[in-house]
């Protein structure tokens, strides 16, 4: 059987076992390209050899197939029967399709090398953003896609992240980024991208018939809609609902908690020129002590002895004290006071805590992300505020009427355990507390009540 034949029989067969899954083919896969994805509660990949083909290329094919799949199947046609199974790993499957029978010979066990880094890759950045709001993280607008996904497997579980990536997968929709001419697959009842039409265009006609010129339109089509759809996803724009507290009412110091340890050792490095792959900067937050790591390594640069440090007594080191709200003194020996070394060291410090207010809110990602952090901590703080529905007050003077602010006060005080009046000489806060203590009375929530006037 050739390529053509069992693939159709293939999805076929599959689609019979389990209608609720997506099926994708001619998927990119790092170097080479699976003949069959399918999206279900986890990544499976189908690596087809047909009568036609040997296996010259499937040790580099199984590579890749190793860190996209979370199970991976050779799919064989008779011919091949005897000795595949020897070519493979023996935790992937092996399926043997003839005319006239689909034999699975070997059922795939999981893929403990899988990545799920590399499955990520197979995302558009749209569905990254996504992600990226479902695991309420920052936005990264300004960074590139390798960024992104480094930080989503650092920051999400796997188990999470499959099935989140699944998820995305199953319900990709390209109708959105699709010109007027557009392939349904009737299989899936899914709408396919330019390039995937191409697929199915081929697919549908017998390849031999198909001439260069057929080929050539059909994938200046295919090219034209692929372009397309990834103008329009790269100029998509994700909203979120802002945060009760804005970043405008934030005050920023270095060493506060709400600032992730990730932010500070990215100011740090860029502030200093430091290039390396490891974590500069640490924090505990049980003790809530911050650690620069290796000081004295990058005692040789000009940003940490000049520019932002001194001799003595580096930037890394000004940094670390600042962090830790510890001062700086510095001695000589004989524990004499260096009185000159000290103030051109505390007078680093002033140009690094100014260097990081004008560097903080420089970038949308860091606003959201401090944004985020800070309004978990202090956002269910904010003091409730009582809008008061009473128009009248029965059995008040007909002679007396309260402003709307003193029965919002009335309101809070029949709500709270107690409350502060905290109005100008004159506001009316006497009337305020006779009537929330006549009001409660009436309603029968205190028999006695206590007013304590200035």
């Amino acid at each position: 059987m050739n390529d053509r034949d069992i693939r159709a029989v293939l999805v076929n067969y599959l689609l019979a076992q389990s209608g609720n899954i997506r099926i994708y083919q001619e998927k990119a896969v790092g170097e080479s390209i699976c003949d069959i994805m399918v999206v279900s509660s986890c990544l499976t990949g189908y690596e087809i050899k047909s009568d036609l083909d040997n296996y010259t290329r499937l040790e580099r094919q199984i590579k890749a197939y190793d860190k996209y799949f979370d199970r991976c199947y050779l799919v064989i046609g008779g011919s091949h029967r005897k000795k595949s199974s020897d070519k493979i790993p023996t935790y992937w499957g092996l399926i043997c399709i003839t005319q006239d029978k689909v034999k699975i010979i070997r059922e795939a066990s999981p893929n403990e090398k899988v990545s799920r880094r590399s499955q990520l890759g197979i995302l558009w950045r749209a569905e990254l953003r996504n992600i990226l709001i479902r695991n309420n993280m920052p936005m990264f607008a300004q960074k590139n896609k390798s960024y992104i996904v480094q930080k989503i497997t650092a920051y999400v579980s796997d188990s999470l992240l499959l099935e989140q990536i699944t998820h995305e997968l199953m319900y990709r929709d390209y109708s959105e980024y699709l010109p007027d001419r557009r392939a349904i697959d009737s299989k899936n009842n899914t709408k396919l991208s330019g390039l995937e039409q191409l697929i199915e265009l081929v697919a549908e006609d017998d390849i031999g018939s198909i001439t260069l010129d057929k080929w050539i339109e059909l994938f200046s089509k295919a090219k034209e809609t692929s372009t397309q759809r990834k103008s329009a996803l790269a100029d998509m724009k994700v909203t979120r609902a802002p945060h009760t507290i804005p970043y405008t009412d934030i005050e920023v110091s270095m060493g506060a908690p709400w600032i992730s340890a990730e932010i500070i050792d990215e100011f740090v490095k860029e502030l200093l020129n430091i290039n390396v792959d490891w974590k500069l900067i640490e924090y505990e937050p049980v003790s809530g002590v911050w650690n620069v790591n290796n000081k004295k390594q990058f005692g040789h640069l000009t940003s940490c002895t000049a520019k932002y440090g001194i001799p003595r007594y580096n930037a890394l080191y000004i940094i670390e004290a600042t962090f830790n709200l510890r001062e700086i003194k510095l001695f000589d020996e004989g524990n004499i006071y260096a009185e000159q070394d000290t103030v051109a060291a505390l007078e680093k410090q002033q140009l690094i805590i100014s260097k990081f207010h004008s560097w903080i809110w420089q970038d949308e990602d860091r606003i959201w992300e401090i944004e985020e952090a800070y309004n978990k901590m202090f956002a269910v703080l904010e003091p409730k505020k009582y809008k008061s529905s009473r128009n009248t007050f029965p059995e008040m003077s007909p002679s007396i009427q309260l402003y709307d602010y003193q029965k919002d006060a009335v309101e809070h005080i029949i709500n709270e355990k107690n409350t502060l009046l905290a109005f100008d000489v004159g506001a009316g806060k006497t009337y305020i507390m006779i009537a929330a203590a006549m009001e409660m009375r009436r309603m029968g929530l205190k028999e006695e009540y206590v007013c304590c006037p200035e």
